[in-house]
């Protein structure tokens, strides 16, 4: 009689991943989220408002490397810029 374990459950084992639903469970407080949200600061906004601008735009991964953000925030924020325009 074997048992098998998937490999997942020995990376969040490894990661240390599961606190929120172990403390939930436990009655604890649930611990602060790690990661900060990416932001659009102004000047990021500025520049990407720029690059959309242009007679030929250039595409949103060119622009991610650019200026070295995630391809989502780049789309992220032009969804708020053709909201803003609108």
């Amino acid at each position: 009689m074997g048992y098998s374990i998937f490999l997942g459950s020995i990376k969040n084992i490894r990661d240390n991943n599961g606190h929120q639903r172990q403390n939930i469970n436990a009655g604890l407080s649930m611990p602060k989220f790690r990661y900060r949200r990416n932001m659009a600061i102004p000047n990021l906004i500025r520049k990407i408002n720029r690059m959309i601008d242009r007679v030929n735009p250039t595409t949103q991964r060119e622009m991610a490397s650019m200026l070295g953000i995630s391809k989502e925030t780049v789309y992220n924020t032009i969804t708020q810029i053709l909201e803003a325009k609108l």
